[in-house]
């Protein structure tokens, strides 16, 4: 096997799961919220249309700065996925530039804002798929269901003040009628998992989604939000640094090769505390300087690179061994 040959470090799907903590933590956070301080965050925390999906784009940008590294550092990397994103890349720098000449500003944070958290579910679907090793036809229903839910969620979560009560009513019921089916496929489908790490899994991508419903329902719209990019966010970090602690290691030429591997204290200091950082203060800076109208190509560009790099058989999936 790949890691045992090379002493890969190997993606923990423990540490997968730990990621999901942020969900009981913020559900106790807004039950002090509700029982003591008089619903103090629900008020006071961004709320509204524009500052949510701003916040959802400057939080992501982070990790987007890392893939985008990973990708363009390397002469492999280019040569093998340039056809793939030179023409998109394109494509998406013109729809960038061209709609805000047609929508305004609101709407077209909105759709990126949905348009991220179907790349952060699409993410998560991947991976209950890659850790059950299943893709039978109740994976199929399971996952379009999950992400037809996670639409209506989102668009609920942003354009609900322009919807008529009565529709808005009738969307709520809808949508939670759907996530008691998507309750349903849920079971039915652990029953053809054989592997306990993939039915676990999956419970934790159905929580997400259903977390992100009751959020929406509840008004903490900020929660939402943050809870989908940290799981996200810390699950793109996580593959991102194995990905680069194997591949250094596996180049014996590289001067950063020898430095990394002296040590294991120096090897994750280096890939779980200084790249994360790195790549917070370089998104920071790129977010105070830049127009939105590069942010928003520079997260879409990453959607869409995102969606062929790290599948079986890439150059990007040669370093990322699963345990």
């Amino acid at each position: 096997m790949l890691a045992a040959e090379n002493n890969y470090t190997n993606i923990s799907v423990k540490n997968l799961t730990r990621i999901y903590y942020i969900i009981p933590f913020s559900v106790i956070l807004i039950l002090c919220d509700v029982l003591f301080f008089k619903h103090y965050l629900r008020v006071n925390l961004p709320h509204s249309t524009k500052e949510v999906a701003y916040y959802t784009i400057i939080f992501g940008l982070p990790h987007v700065f890392c893939s985008i590294v990973i990708l363009f550092s390397d002469k492999t990397y280019i040569a093998h996925y340039k056809n793939q994103f030179v023409p998109a890349l394109i494509l998406i720098a013109m729809f960038t530039m061209v709609t805000p000449y047609f929508l305004p500003q609101n709407m077209i944070l909105a759709i990126n804002a949905i348009v991220t958290t179907n790349h952060g579910m699409g993410q998560q679907f991947g991976l209950t798929s890659a850790i059950a090793r299943y893709k039978g036809a109740y994976f199929t229903w399971w996952k379009s269901l999950g992400l037809i839910i996670n639409n209506l969620v989102y668009f609920l979560f942003y354009f609900s003040i322009k919807i008529k009560p009565n529709i808005l009513q009738d969307l709520l019921i809808l949508t939670a009628g759907l996530m008691a089916i998507f309750l349903i496929l849920t079971v039915y489908m652990n029953k053809q998992i054989t592997r306990r790490e993939g039915t676990t899994y999956s419970w934790y991508a159905f929580s997400l989604i259903f977390f992100a419903f009751l959020m929406v329902f509840s008004g903490y719209k900020f929660f939402a939000m943050l809870v989908t990019r940290v799981i996200h966010d810390l699950t793109a970090f996580y593959f991102y640094n194995t990905h680069n602690v194997n591949k250094w290691y596996d180049n014996k030429n590289s001067k950063i090769h020898a430095w990394l591997v002296s040590g294991k204290f120096i090897k994750y200091a280096i890939v779980f505390l200084i790249t994360p950082l790195m790549a917070i203060i370089v998104a920071r800076g790129i977010s105070l300087f830049a127009s939105f109208t590069i942010l928003n190509c520079i997260s879409l560009f990453h959607y869409w690179t995102e969606s062929f790099t790290w599948k079986n058989g890439t150059p990007h999936r040669k370093f990322i061994p699963m345990a």
